[in-house]
């Protein structure tokens, strides 16, 4: 069984943050061959959701990073090790994204830039393209949201 884990960036122990910036280059950067800055300045700002396999490895992550007054959310970073594809955690981890939002900030509206391949995923919570098809460093995105109001 996996379980969750919050940390505020200042509260993630240096193995958690090696960890989960290894993930994120393994998957987006090496197996995605997306060649971007992955490391944005943003991370000390948000909130990171840890996904723990038996072993307490980090095996899926995604971070908030709030807007001004909390009065919307963007969730990014959503990233699953190859291993835990498949097995219902990407929602699980999304359930879990949702209700720390709504925990936190209430009814804020909710924004994210999802690869292509994943909008009928996302659109399953709810939320809606809010953009034509882009390219972000190799991979078709689109804009989503999620209004709560």
């Amino acid at each position: 069984m996996c379980s969750l884990l919050w940390r505020e960036f200042a509260e993630l122990e240096k193995e958690e943050l090696y960890a989960l910036l290894k993930l994120r280059a393994d998957v987006f950067i090496l197996e995605q061959r997306s060649f971007f800055q992955d490391i944005d300045g943003q991370d000390q700002a948000g909130l990171h959701l840890l996904l723990l396999d038996r072993e307490e490895r980090i095996i899926g992550t995604l971070r908030l990073l709030p807007g001004a007054q909390g009065r919307s959310v963007t969730i990014g970073r959503v990233v699953l090790a190859p291993s835990a594809r498949g097995r219902g955690y990407g929602r699980r981890m999304l359930v879990a994204a949702l209700e720390e939002i709504a925990r936190r900030w209430g009814r804020s509206s909710v924004h994210l830039s999802a690869q292509s391949a994943q909008e009928k995923f996302y659109a399953g919570f709810g939320f809606s393209r809010v953009s034509d098809p882009y390219d972000d460093a190799g991979i078709e995105h689109i804009d989503m949201r999620l209004d709560r109001s």
